[in-house]
């Protein structure tokens, strides 16, 4: 069993480097895997509220505001 300890610690000793690597290239796989993941999730959830709005939304409502009396004000502060 100590020997077996002892080939190990020697094999990571002198493969570091390498054992390093890999772990750095895995987490940094991860991290792109999960943000592409999210990344979805939330282009999904937009495209799916937009169509929703989109077809909730078929009439415009158009206001008319009558300004004649600020347009009258405003032309009885000029004279």
């Amino acid at each position: 069993m100590s020997q077996e300890k002892v080939d190990r610690h020697k094999y990571e000793k002198t493969h570091r480097k390498q054992i390093v690597a890999k772990k750095k290239l895995e987490r940094a796989l991860t991290y792109i895997i999960a943000f592409a993941i999210i990344a979805i999730i939330v282009i999904w959830a937009v495209f799916s509220f937009k169509s929703k709005v989109e077809q909730n939304s078929d009439t415009v409502a158009q206001t008319y505001v009558n300004t004649t009396a600020i347009d009258d004000y405003i032309t009885s502060l000029n004279e």
